[in-house]
């Protein structure tokens, strides 16, 4: 589980920016390292050992440009991309042969 924002918060917006890991099967959860921005509304894809984090809200309630990206095995996160022109909230996203991240959907600030 990576961001968010608590729906009773939304209107004093503050945003989560913890990453949390999950074992689904000894039903345990494992505090990782804070996003470097809090986001909400954005959407996460794993390729090759790294976990992207692709869009979303941000506290100054705009849609972020920016991509952070997670090593798994370092527990560190850090920026990936600021060449977007303007990502989307509540989007998709696939990989495709641990190469390619395709985005889909979604709505700007302004929807």
């Amino acid at each position: 589980m990576i961001g968010g924002c608590h729906p009773c918060l939304i209107e004093e917006f503050e945003l989560y920016r913890g990453c949390l890991l999950v074992d689904i099967e000894k039903g345990s959860v494992h505090i990782k390292e804070s996003m470097r921005t809090g986001r909400y509304g954005h959407t996460a894809i794993h390729l090759a050992n790294s976990v992207y984090v692709v869009g979303g809200m941000t506290e100054t309630k705009s849609c972020t440009k920016t991509c952070e990206k997670y090593n798994l095995k370092r527990n560190s996160w850090k920026p990936f991309s600021n060449t977007f022109d303007e990502f989307s909230i509540d989007i998709s996203a696939i990989g495709i042969r641990n190469r390619f991240i395709f985005v889909f959907g979604g709505r700007n600030a302004r929807s």
